[in-house]
């Protein structure tokens, strides 16, 4: 049931129904009341998460996620995580490749200098 799937997506997010309900932009009592089976979430609330978390809306609908879903939304996020990480230390790259480079400019400088000085 789709009760079991909105519960299953959070905890595999690590998600408090209060972060879900963040996320969606309801009460963390409409969480609860969706896991429960009390009530079902509307189509418009459906289709949010279905694009927060890709999975489609046909599964979702059904209650029914595969694994082959939930690997690729795991690889996805895997791969924006990666992506953030390898912009974040290309900076510190940059960075420290150009202070290695000014120090080996200062560097052979020097000994022109100092070779300049003798004669």
């Amino acid at each position: 049931m789709i009760n079991d799937v909105i519960k299953q997506i959070r905890k595999e997010n690590n998600l408090t129904q209060k972060d879900l309900a963040e996320k969606l932009y309801v009460s963390d009592k409409t969480i609860s009341s969706w896991e429960t089976g009390r009530t079902t979430p509307d189509i418009y609330q459906l289709e949010r998460i279905s694009i927060l978390y890709k999975i489609p809306m046909n599964d979702l609908m059904k209650g029914n996620i595969s694994q082959f879903v939930v690997f690729k939304y795991r690889i996805t996020k895997l791969l924006k995580r990666t992506n953030q990480l390898i912009k974040a230390n290309l900076f510190l790259f940059i960075l420290s490749l150009l202070f290695i480079m000014s120090l080996i400019l200062l560097g052979t400088l020097n000994v022109k200098y100092a070779y300049f000085m003798r004669v």
